[in-house]
């Protein structure tokens, strides 16, 4: 049939047959609610001077065991990866915490030692056997090295809980979200 329709065309002359340019309409979905809290979280926190983190939802067995959790814990509970790369990618991330460690560990290890990171992402579950995992976002933030950048006008200071406490304070507030007040006492 190709065959056939390009012997028609050949005989019939190539610049005898018109051509029109294919039309498609571009349509674009609005973003879900989720997605701009998502979007004003990563705002909010950059503008206060820290970094975005994007990791692999790939870990190491061993990365949660380092956290100290009780084997009852959810965090424990481990999607493995049917054909893993390797064994640091063999099952999903239950916690963000693990690979904000990994990136601060690389960072240090490269004398870059002042560092304001968050990593926003999906954390995974499982479920029982046939079950897809449950799929949760998570949100964590760290803070080390110097307050400032070194300075004649500033003292040399290395960050505390204080400036972690205070980054939060300054999200939730921006957010809206009442009743944090009373919780972030008790921190």
């Amino acid at each position: 049939e190709v065959d056939l329709v390009e012997e028609i065309a050949r005989l019939y002359g190539f610049p005898g047959i018109p051509t029109h340019v294919p039309r498609a309409g571009i349509a674009t979905r609005a973003p879900d609610a989720s997605q701009e809290l998502v979007e004003r979280i990563r705002s909010i926190l950059t503008s206060q001077g820290m970094t975005e983190v994007i990791s692999y939802s790939f870990m190491s067995p061993a990365e949660i065991k380092v956290l100290g959790l009780d084997k009852n814990d959810p965090r424990t509970q481990m999607v493995n990866v049917q054909n893993p790369l390797n064994d640091d990618q063999s099952v999903m991330r239950t916690s963000i915490i693990p690979s904000l460690m990994e990136t601060v560990a690389r960072n240090q290890s490269r004398r870059n030692m002042d560092l304001g990171l968050f990593e926003i992402g999906t954390v995974f579950y499982a479920r029982e056997a046939g079950e897809l995992p449950l799929e949760e976002q998570r949100i964590a933030g760290l803070y080390t090295g110097a307050r400032y950048p070194e300075s004649w006008s500033w003292p040399s200071e290395q960050v505390d809980l204080f400036d972690l406490k205070g980054a939060l304070q300054g999200l939730l507030q921006t957010l809206g979200i009442c009743g944090w007040k009373a919780l972030l006492k008790t921190a």
